[in-house]
Parts: structure tokens; C-alpha cells; sequence
């Protein structure tokens, strides 16, 4: 199953396909190949308030020092990560106080591409991960209904479930 990625920051960047890299403190799991869902917000909401804005593959991840934005004294990495008006220094700067950290600090560079398909399935996630993920939907329907089993009359909606498809899968 994908994991979270929170773009709190960015989520409109990320709703535009404007960003295209994001720089982590933490996540020194990240490899490239890896899936993750680009999410509003990850901490601090209840079980199911998710909001999954879009799958996203990473591309290449890369340990390196904010200090080397200062360096580069262009704008291209501001612009990959969804800044296009701003120099790098000054991502930099805004990192640091959003981040409460220094341009010493070492940070990961996530590069990663937005997952397109137009056949309505997840891409990139095994048979195995879907089956578990549809077992889940299932079993969560059948807690809030009270349901032991699958009824087509079933009014769901009623019942403030909502069965569409995400739109971003």
C-alpha cells in the first residue's frame, strides 16, 4: 500500500502539477520506484479524513545541505518545487522558518512524476495491495452499515458513505 506524503505547504502546486520536487527533513525510507499518495495533511487528522490529492512515484532521492540553494544563486530548484517567482535562496529562506531549521541542516530531495492512467487502476501497485485496499473499503462499509453482507438495495449515501471512485486514481 502507498504511503502518505504530506504537501500542506504545496497542496495547490500539487493539485497543478506545478511541483515536481519536495525536500524532507525526515523520510530517509524514500527510494526511487516508491508510491505514495500526495495528501493535504498526515498528522493529526482522524482515520479517514485523508485527503489524497494524487499519486505520485518517486524518481530519484539525493541527501544534500540547504546551503547548496544558496550556492546555486538560480531559480530552477524553486520552480521544481512549485515556486516559480522566487530565487532559490530565497525557497531556501522559506524552508528554514517553515521547517525551524538551518541551512546547515541535511535534507532529502525527493524528485518524483505524477501517476497518469486512464484505465481507472492504481499504478504501480501490485494485485495484492489492491485486493487488501478493496478488503478494507469492504470491511469499513460493513462496520459503519452494521451489514454482514452486500445488499444492492443498500442506500449508502443516505448513510454519508461515499463509494465513488477517488478521483485522482
Amino acid at each position: 500500500m502507498p504511503r502518505n506524503m504530506s504537501f500542506f505547504l504545496t497542496k495547490e502546486q500539487v493539485i497543478k502539477e506545478t511541483k515536481t520536487v519536495t525536500r524532507r527533513l525526515g523520510w530517509n525510507h524514500a527510494k526511487p520506484g516508491m508510491y505514495c499518495w500526495a495528501v493535504e495533511k498526515g498528522q493529526g487528522i482522524k482515520k479517514g479524513e485523508i485527503n489524497r490529492l494524487k499519486l505520485i512515484r518517486i524518481k530519484s532521492v539525493k541527501r544534500e545541505k540547504l546551503f547548496h540553494l544558496y550556492i546555486n544563486k538560480g531559480m530552477e530548484e524553486a520552480k521544481l518545487e512549485g515556486f516559480p517567482n522566487m530565487l532559490d535562496e530565497q525557497f531556501a529562506t522559506f524552508f528554514c522558518e517553515k521547517m525551524k531549521c538551518g541551512l546547515g541542516q541535511y535534507v532529502n530531495r525527493i524528485e518524483f512524476e505524477y501517476v497518469k492512467d486512464y484505465s481507472g487502476r492504481l499504478v504501480g501497485v501490485s494485485n495484492k495491495e489492491v485486493n487488501a485496499l478493496t478488503k478494507h473499503v469492504i470491511e469499513r462499509v460493513y462496520q459503519a452499515t452494521g451489514l454482514l453482507e452486500w445488499r444492492e438495495d443498500y442506500d449508502f449515501f443516505s448513510h454519508g458513505i461515499d463509494l465513488k471512485p477517488h478521483p485522482h486514481v
